[in-house]
């Protein structure tokens, strides 16, 4: 007796972008009962078409076509026809493609946005690209483009504004008036809307008011008269000294009616009067003893 063994085997089906499967339908047409396509196996599954496409617009009745340009992306997948499940897939044939760029077309009395067009990637899984080329009349500078922008004006310049004067700029009580000062003369009004000019008027005020205080000034705010004879208890009986400190200033100008040259001169006169009382009050007790 002889004895034969038979090996029965899976048959497999490989689908291409040339010959894709249908899911549900035979595999062969001539045996309905027999294996079938599985689902995964239609064309889009092994072919799929990027396409980049450059659209015109705006050339009145006069826009070019659209430009089209498209790639295939491609592979393959084999399943088994006893179980119907998919055994392999290959990767395709490349992960991304990059179009030219493409000069745009020139329509007389319109210029467009852009001189080219074009240079977009696509992916199997991202396949559609539509570039826009817009048209606009030649001298429309409403519509910017690389033929007819027009220069945008240059911004005026705003004058600077005028310093208002402060308070620092007003004369006080105990300094002179402009007219004191070696660079502004009486004649001269201060400007001040200089700032220069200013500046030197602030710095002689701090310089005339340093010299007052110094020498004592801050304390005639009375009569000398009164203050020496309260001091000497006795009255003087000399020429009338006129206090230049107390007397008014101008209500508009708050100018004084005197000098600071006549301020040291009072000062001197008072310090005067009290060394000559103090000499006739000891003459007349050495007289008296």
């Amino acid at each position: 007796n002889q004895v034969f063994t038979i090996l029965v085997e899976h048959t497999i089906t490989t689908i291409t972008p040339d010959n894709p499967g249908h899911p549900g339908q035979p595999v062969d047409p001539d045996n309905p009962d027999g294996p079938k396509y599985p689902d995964g196996t239609d064309e889009y599954q092994v072919k799929r078409t990027g396409t980049q496409i450059i659209h015109y617009v705006g050339a009145g009745d006069k826009p070019p076509a659209d430009n089209k340009q498209a790639f295939v992306f491609t592979r393959e997948i084999t399943f088994d026809n006893v179980t119907g499940k998919i055994i392999s897939v290959t990767s395709w044939n490349v992960e991304s493609h990059t179009f030219g760029n493409v000069d745009t077309p020139v329509i007389p009395g319109y210029h467009a946005d852009k001189v080219v067009a074009g240079g977009a990637t696509v992916t199997p899984d991202d396949l559609n690209r539509v570039i826009t080329v817009t048209y606009a009349p030649d001298g429309n500078p409403g519509n910017p483009s690389d033929h007819g922008d027009t220069p945008s004006p240059e911004p005026t310049p705003e004058p600077e504004p005028t310093p208002n004067p402060t308070p620092d700029d007003q004369p006080d009580s105990e300094t002179s008036s402009d007219e004191h000062f070696e660079k502004v003369k009486a004649k001269d009004k201060l400007d001040k809307t200089n700032p220069k000019k200013v500046a030197a008027y602030k710095k002689e005020r701090k310089i005339i008011k340093t010299k007052i205080a110094k020498q004592g000034h801050t304390e005639i705010a009375e009569p000398i008269e009164d203050k020496v004879t309260r001091e000497n208890n006795v009255k003087v009986v000399s020429d009338p000294v006129e206090n230049m400190a107390a007397e008014p200033k101008l209500p508009q100008t708050g100018e004084a009616d005197n000098s600071i040259i006549g301020l040291l001169g009072m000062l001197l006169a008072s310090f005067a009067a009290m060394f000559g009382f103090d000499s006739l009050h000891s003459h007349d007790k050495k007289h008296k003893n």
